[in-house]
């Protein structure tokens, strides 16, 4: 067999290993976009969720303060309730406040996921560029 040939037997093993190697990357990267993808559609629902939650949460305690009789003296008032009354004025808004920035939190892995999505893309595409030399 002549040099050339044998040359050329190895080069097309060479290449078929690193073809082998190059179509294993892409199907992992696909299989970590799937994964990106649900991640960014559970943060998304779950944002929507909680940015919802905290806005009734947000009226509703709104108007149960305002419509409470809270005495307008506080002489007249057991002390117990009006000890209800500081505690409901900051739960009012401890308890919103604090589901916005749940959503808050889905909204950056939210994003965070579409940014690692398109990546693993960029990375395919130029895996493929890649393959086809």
């Amino acid at each position: 067999m002549p040099n050339n040939q044998v040359d050329t037997a190895i080069q097309d093993e060479i290449n078929r290993d690193k073809n082998a190697k190059l179509q294993k990357r892409i199907r992992e990267l696909r299989k970590y976009q799937s994964c990106e993808a649900k991640r960014q559609d559970q943060s998304a629902s779950e944002f929507i969720g909680y940015a919802i939650a905290g806005l009734v949460l947000w009226f509703v305690m709104h108007k149960a303060f305002e419509m409470a009789c809270w005495p307008d003296s506080e002489l007249d008032a057991d002390p117990n309730y009006l000890g209800t009354k500081g505690l409901w004025n900051v739960v009012m808004y401890v308890v919103p406040f604090c589901f916005w920035g749940i959503a808050i939190k889905h909204l950056v892995i939210g994003v965070f996921s579409w940014i690692e999505y398109y990546f693993a893309q960029f990375k395919i595409t130029r895996l493929k560029k890649k393959l086809a030399k």
